[in-house]
């Protein structure tokens, strides 16, 4: 594979009142988001980081965020809090690596103990429970509540505990995801995509890394970085080759054997080296039909 040059990358660190843009360092990472509701995460190693970056990245409310992609399509694909940070040295150069999770505090910190009368709706119940995570997380999409006919299930009750164990509770009751992406709580039922993401094609044209392989779950497919792919958004394949990873294909009928579909997707892995060949994109989904 050779090295596409017309990559751009930016990583925005900040902590108390200071913010520092990094454009011109060697940088590898892995991002992994999913739709589960523990928080999506990043291991980052800035090589060569200056004195003063590094004391910002050790600042109690360190934040960091990456920007990745090509030419114009440079985005978003990672906001979160620095937790942990390790140096170290490989030859002449020193490698700093952060272990950031997006939300993390909030998601780790934020409590509620309030009582809500009987029919509360839902929607009433949600604003309380993102408003616990205090100014550190925003507000995405809120499906869920807008479309579920929940008012009339609520009794009166005591909700107390940690926010993220109540939402998980909530989730399984009323059939929803839950997740923080990029610094934003998202709700999305389970059997939905989240429409304010548009389908974004995946083919040699539009940058697919080898063949999709169909799973058990659906389909897994690798393509250039891409950072307009979110779990719970769309993708849509148009291969006609794929690889098969199923088990008993003598004894019973195969849910796919071919990758051509659109699929909601539930797992994303971005990949870099900055100037190195990785910078990937790689996805996991489910085929749509089966959420209908």
């Amino acid at each position: 594979m050779t090295i596409q040059f017309d990559r751009t990358l930016v990583i925005d660190i900040s902590g108390g009142y200071t913010q520092r843009t990094l454009t011109d360092l060697q940088v590898t990472f892995t991002v992994t988001k999913t739709l589960l509701s523990y928080p999506n995460k990043a291991l980052v190693n800035l090589y060569n980081l200056a004195p003063k970056s590094k004391a910002l990245l050790i600042e109690e409310d360190a934040k960091i965020d990456i920007y990745a992609g090509y030419n114009a399509n440079n985005r978003l694909i990672f906001s979160g809090d620095v937790r942990n940070v390790v140096n170290t040295k490989q030859g002449v150069d020193s490698i700093t690596t952060v272990y950031a999770g997006d939300g993390s505090r909030a998601w780790e910190k934020a409590t509620i103990n309030k009582t809500f009368s009987k029919r509360t709706p839902l929607s009433v119940i949600i604003t309380a429970l993102i408003e616990t995570f205090g100014t550190d997380i925003g507000v995405g999409t809120l499906l869920g509540p807008a479309i579920l006919p929940l008012t009339d299930r609520l009794t009166a009750t005591t909700l107390s505990g940690s926010t993220r164990d109540v939402m998980d509770r909530l989730a399984e009751t009323y059939k929803f995801n839950w997740t923080i992406m990029d610094g934003k709580l998202e709700i999305i039922p389970y059997l939905s995509p989240n429409p304010s993401q548009p389908a974004v094609s995946i083919s040699n044209k539009t940058g697919l890394r080898g063949s999709p392989t169909i799973t058990e779950q659906g389909v897994e497919v690798k393509t250039a970085m891409n950072a307009k792919i979110n779990p719970n958004g769309l993708f849509v394949i148009d291969s006609v080759a794929s690889n098969v990873s199923l088990g008993d294909l003598y004894f019973r009928i195969a849910p796919i054997l071919k990758p051509t579909g659109t699929y909601k997707v539930y797992e994303v892995v971005h990949t870099g080296d900055f100037r190195g060949n990785e910078w990937d994109t790689f996805i996991k989904g489910v085929p749509l039909e089966r959420l209908i």
